[in-house]
């Protein structure tokens, strides 16, 4: 069974690599080989990392999760620069900042509900 196809958390991330695929798409050429792809394999990375979690032991899966927490972070710094790069426009960068955003809701929300201490 795969469980963390039904997880809320994989599922927003999924959407997100989605996002940020598409709207890569029409970067500027000299973009497609640096930001671009960078953003691109953030993004990607993020849903799987959460798909991989579940089979780790549960010190292990919280772990995990503060990694994603961390490349979060991480892409949302790279879409800020290719915001300045001018590589797409202002709303583009608002709905992928929203996403973003809610993302790490999402994930904060779940991570309180497995280690509710801090674990």
């Amino acid at each position: 069974m795969d469980t963390y196809r039904q997880l809320p958390v994989w599922q927003k991330a999924m959407e997100l690599a989605e996002l940020v695929y598409r709207r890569t798409e029409r970067f500027p050429d000299h973009e497609r080989g640096g930001i671009a792809l960078q953003l691109r394999q953030t993004a990607l990375a993020i849903p799987y990392q959460v798909a991989i979690a579940p089979m780790d032991s549960a010190p292990k899966f919280l772990r995990r999760l503060r990694r994603v927490s961390r490349m979060l972070k991480q892409l949302e710094i790279e879409v800020l620069l290719a915001g300045r790069l001018h590589c797409w426009r202002a709303m583009h960068l608002d709905q992928l900042r929203c996403q973003i955003e809610e993302l790490n809701l999402l994930l904060d929300a779940f991570f309180q509900t497995l280690a509710p201490n801090g674990m």
